[in-house]
């Protein structure tokens, strides 16, 4: 145990504790994919559709397994080759709504992306994949100004990866607002986030290690409340 304790490593930073391995063999992904656009005829584009659906089947997919376990419930884990698959679909689409002088243009935007990976071996979720998720948001541009309404929907995560005790977590929506000011080569930007101070955990935020610290309590890493943010950039 002694001389496998000084090989193991936190590598991910999830607790659990993990083994090298010097005969793996390097990953090799095949994927297919196609892209279906659909688009207003008309020169100005008053809408659009993009849709694209792509299958990954990967050789020597690096993932683990499981050689003990800890009294915290983790696990020490070393790196083994398996085959894996993953397939999903990503989309995204815009409608202007308004375009006018006096206005400014207005549009519609949103996106939709879901993705389920395989482990072909051991037929557990593959680690650190994003639940089926998408944004909706209006967006205005009027001169110099642009600011936008955006609502971020995620669906419970259902698929982990259970050899890494990868937590499930609850589906959440979330208001954002924001906007910008261009002046020359200077962006000002700012952003308030999760505007309803809305409670949710990070689907890929792990399991909050700090608050087993301080309570005992293993579960998933809570994300961010309200919060203001102001970033100035600059182009030459």
């Amino acid at each position: 145990m002694g001389s496998m304790a000084t090989r193991m490593i936190g590598w991910f930073g999830d607790g659990n504790g993990y083994v090298g391995n010097l005969n793996l063999s390097p990953e090799v992904a095949n994927t297919a994919s196609v892209t279906v656009d659909w688009h207003d005829p008309n020169p100005t584009q008053r809408w659009d559709l993009k849709i694209q659906p792509f299958y990954t089947y990967t050789h020597n997919y690096i993932n683990v397994r499981r050689l003990g376990s800890f009294s915290n419930g983790l696990s020490m884990l070393g790196f083994v080759n398996h085959n894996a698959q993953s397939y999903g679909i990503n989309a995204s689409g815009s409608v202007r709504l308004w375009d006018r002088h006096a206005y400014g243009r207005g549009e519609l935007v949103g996106n939709i992306n879901w993705v389920r990976g395989v482990d072909l071996v051991t037929h557990s979720g593959l680690y650190h994949q994003m639940p089926a998720n998408g944004v909706i948001g209006l967006h205005e541009t009027y001169e110099n100004w642009t600011g936008r309404v955006e609502v971020t929907l995620v669906k419970s995560k259902d698929t982990v990866d259970w050899l890494r005790n990868e937590p499930r977590t609850p589906g959440y929506a979330l208001l954002g607002l924001g906007g910008s000011y261009r002046w020359r080569y200077f962006t000002l930007n700012a952003e308030l986030a999760n505007v309803l101070n809305q409670r949710y955990y990070l689907p890929l935020g792990g399991l909050s290690l700090g608050d087993y610290d301080a309570t005992g309590v293993l579960g998933p890493l809570p994300g961010m409340g309200r919060s203001f943010n102001m970033n100035l950039t600059a182009a030459f």
